[in-house]
């Protein structure tokens, strides 16, 4: 069997998606606080595409989308009223996590230490980890393509 020619990768940085509204009403009402959901993204230079990253209570999905317009559709959707931030992945100490829903899979997924329960305490966590906030989604760094 011959090796793929495209080299595997894990992204060494992802964009987290802080949500302000849950379509489903009783995570709106469970989640108080000023973030109802967190999901990450990132791009795959070598691939020329996407990767999504999202849980929830139902199931977890992952997304490879090919970098053009229908990329562009699917992270308009992902980031629409939502706070962004930059991380690196980190290689922090892991204890045992729960899982099973956005927080603590975001948290395990970028190797964020902490007992972050909700997003909005997530989003605290990430800034004090040096975490960088993006406030214009059409920037470079927004792409994942910056340096």
């Amino acid at each position: 069997m011959t090796p793929l020619a495209l080299t595997a990768i894990e992204p060494e940085r992802w964009v987290l998606v802080f949500q302000r509204e849950s379509k489903v009403w009783w995570v709106r009402w469970l989640a108080f606080g000023k973030y109802k959901h967190v999901a990450a993204y990132a791009y795959l230079p070598g691939f020329k595409a996407w990767l999504i990253y999202e849980v929830s209570l139902v199931r977890t999905s992952i997304v490879v989308v090919p970098d053009g317009e229908e990329a562009l559709g699917w992270l308009y959707e992902l980031t629409k009223n939502s706070d962004l931030v930059a991380m690196k992945r980190g290689s922090g100490v892991h204890r045992f996590r729960l899982f099973g829903y956005c927080v603590p899979a975001i948290a395990h997924l970028i190797g964020l230490s902490g007992g972050a329960l909700r997003p909005d305490t997530l989003f605290r966590d990430c800034l004090r980890a040096g975490g960088q906030p993006l406030n214009d989604p059409g920037h470079a760094e927004v792409c994942g393509t910056a340096a």
